[in-house]
């Protein structure tokens, strides 16, 4: 059995500097920015601010005093950049995870949980709490997920970062928590994956304010699943992205699993070729369907993968897609609906020449229909 899983790892790339702008932005094959120096540089997450800008979150080997830090980008709506922040010690430090607050700061989680300023400048640490993902709870404090003891791990904290309750689930062995997001009814909605070292299987865990389980549900066949991302839908059902090597064509094929909203299945789909694919988030689009992002090794150059944009309709059949990518392993990490109906893609993109190694985070811009505008420039 081959064992891919969707489990959020940090890891290094290895890939070819390009030539650089002094800030450390470069352009990639006509499309796309990308944001680094000669080592290693990751963008895990993206998200669209409230200025119609991005602002991403990941790791940095380039700009890090030593080891990895955490680095947050925040760019205007064309990806231009208006400021980088790094955060870290001297070990491996990352961000996975990061959610704009109400008053234009930010809250990062990964390595720590890190609060900041609208301009980056941190206001407080605690490296006590890690975590996959997080989401702003309704009192203004933080509901943080991950793996803790090979459990999923749920932690709860206060505005300032204090810890106010940890909860942990075991379903089979060692359960990871990749995703939460918000329900419509105070509550929240959990992917992972359970049994991820041996059987892996896709869960979906549903969780009060409080932490408490209301159900879980396990997905999956003979072979291995995880759930990278799921979301609530405008029925009241959920839908996860992830992959799938029991259904499908190839050693793994992308997952779509729709749930009505006591998380029974209602329909699945599966998208990919005779190799490794992956969605890694979702979201769904103003028509009622979804647009999916990932890694695609079934339609990239041979050994490597590009960055995936799917776009379905609301029963998950595909409507187009679009790869972007070359020499190496390029990975689409999140997507978002831009303000003019496009799509930004969050990822990184590696090059591998001359035996050196490099990463950069890069930003993809594309239009209603998935195609990458040119950016024809660097910055």
């Amino acid at each position: 059995m081959y064992k891919f899983f969707s489990a959020v790892i940090f890891f290094y790339i290895f890939s070819a500097c390009e030539e650089q702008s002094d800030n450390g932005i470069t352009d990639t094959a006509n499309y796309g920015i990308t944001f680094g120096g000669n080592q290693v540089d990751i963008g895990y997450f993206g998200q669209k601010t409230k200025d119609g800008g991005f602002v991403i979150a990941g790791l940095t080997k380039s700009y890090a005093a030593s080891g990895t830090d955490v680095w947050l980008i925040k760019t205007d709506q064309k990806g231009q950049p208006e400021w980088d922040k790094t955060y870290g010690g001297l070990g491996e430090d990352y961000g996975l995870c990061v959610k704009e607050l109400d008053n234009g700061g930010y809250v990062v989680v990964g390595s720590a949980l890190i609060k900041t300023q609208s301009q980056g400048t941190e206001v407080w640490t605690n490296e006590e709490i890690s975590g996959n993902a997080l989401q702003i709870d309704g009192d203004g404090g933080f509901i943080i997920v991950g793996v803790l003891n090979d459990n999923i791990s749920i932690i709860k904290t206060n505005s300032d970062g204090v810890q106010m309750w940890t909860k942990q689930y075991n379903i089979d062995n060692v359960d990871i928590a990749n995703s939460i997001e918000p329900a419509s009814d105070g509550c929240f909605i959990i992917s992972g994956c359970t049994d991820c070292e041996s059987y892996p299987e896709l869960f979906l865990m549903k969780i009060n304010e409080l932490g408490d389980s209301l159900w879980t549900k396990i997905y999956g066949g003979s072979e291995n699943e995880s759930g990278a991302h799921a979301i609530q839908t405008e029925d009241g059902g959920f839908i996860v992205t992830g992959h799938t090597g029991t259904y499908g064509d190839g050693l793994n094929d992308l997952w779509l699993l729709k749930t009505d909203s006591a998380g029974d299945s209602v329909w699945t789909q599966t998208h990919g070729g005779s190799s490794l694919d992956e969605g890694t988030f979702i979201q769904q689009t103003d028509d009622g369907g979804y647009i999916i992002t990932g890694i695609n090794f079934s339609l990239a150059l041979p050994d490597y993968g590009d960055a995936w944009l799917l776009k379905t309709d609301s029963l998950g059949l595909k409507i187009w897609e679009n790869t972007f990518g070359g020499v190496g392993l390029d990975w689409g990490r999140t997507v978002q609906v831009t303000e003019d109906g496009g799509y930004a893609i969050t990822g990184w993109r590696e090059n591998v020449l001359n035996d050196q190694a490099d990463s950069q985070v890069w930003l993809i811009l594309t239009d209603s229909q998935g195609q990458a505008e040119p950016t024809g420039q660097t910055n």
